[in-house]
């Protein structure tokens, strides 16, 4: 009771600020008044030397933007909410966006030898070829014109590959939510490729 306070702002200039690596710095000149002040209506006194309180804002660090962004898809990811946390991502300066799918290689064994290995082949690309279409289908109706790149063998070994022929700056893909044994056994595409990129890989669960 009897006691005030009063500050006023005094920001220091932008290059000192900028000296420091701090996007600004403030300082609060605050007072203490001792007394409600006078039947005369003049303040009370100051008792207490000003106090400076130096205020930092620091710029928060900037992620870098993506100018070539690899989206990793199959049947088994959440395709659209893979490709809108890839188009988000993008920016203005993004040059390019690639779709790929990867379908798994049809192995030689005793028990398939009388199969058509190349009508497998090619029924796998189709399917990998229709998940990219309806990807492709999404990208253009969020204005994005998109890349599409179907591949065979290990899915995270030929998206990393990928990455690394086109330079890409982000790689996208899709975590299928896997756990316990069934990911031990299967292992984890969206792990093995976050591991071995020669970039910054975005996991989309």
């Amino acid at each position: 009771r009897g006691f005030g306070f009063e500050a006023e702002k005094h920001p220091v200039p932008a290059a000192a600020a900028k000296a420091a690596g701090l996007e600004s710095i403030t300082y609060l000149i605050v007072r203490r008044r001792y007394g409600a002040g006078r039947k005369d209506g003049a303040p009370g006194l100051w008792r207490h030397r000003p106090r400076m309180v130096p205020i930092a804002h620091r710029k928060e660090p900037m992620m870098p933007q993506p100018e070539i962004v690899v989206v990793g898809l199959d049947a088994e990811t959440t395709v659209r909410k893979v490709l809108d946390a890839a188009i988000d991502r993008a920016c203005s300066e993004t040059r390019e966006i690639v779709l790929v799918s990867v379908c798994a290689a049809t192995g030689e064994s005793v028990e398939m030898e009388e199969l058509d290995h190349e009508a497998l082949r090619n029924a796998a690309r189709m399917d990998a070829r229709l998940v990219l279409e309806r990807a492709e289908a999404h990208c253009r109706s969020r204005g994005v014109g998109p890349r599409l790149v179907v591949r065979e063998g290990d899915p995270a070994s030929e998206i990393v590959a990928l990455a690394a022929e086109v330079g890409a700056t982000l790689v996208v893909v899709g975590s299928r939510g896997r756990k316990g044994v069934v990911k031990t056994l299967l292992g984890s595409v969206s792990a093995d490729v976050a591991r071995r990129a020669p970039c910054s890989v975005l996991v989309v669960r």
